[in-house]
């Protein structure tokens, strides 16, 4: 996924890429959906949201330049997979989620 998916678009902070490397993905997804955990598209998750695809969370996550120092807060945290990704890079991360089926 980082080599084909995030790499290539113009993800290049190495604590990112770092980040990606190391978090599976497919642990994020209901079991019907591990086989496909890595597609280049947003995957449906319960009640019409969904998970977005690895190059935008990426890009988005590149974009905020966390430093080791921050404290982030995720709100509507999905399955948690980008608040995994972002303790990789901050200090602390507060996740929030109100759909049960989510968490």
């Amino acid at each position: 996924m980082v080599d084909c998916q995030i790499r290539p678009t113009k993800v290049t902070d190495d604590r990112v890429i770092d980040a990606f490397a190391s978090i599976p993905r497919e642990a994020f997804v209901g079991r019907n959906q591990r086989a496909i955990a890595y597609v280049d598209e947003d995957l449906p998750l319960p009640g019409g949201r969904c998970m977005m695809e690895p190059m935008v969370l990426a890009r988005l996550i590149q974009a905020l330049s966390v430093e080791a120092d921050d404290n982030v807060l995720v709100i509507g945290a999905a399955t948690g997979y980008g608040a995994a990704i972002l303790a990789r890079l901050a200090t602390s991360v507060i996740a929030v989620e109100t759909r049960t089926q989510m968490v």
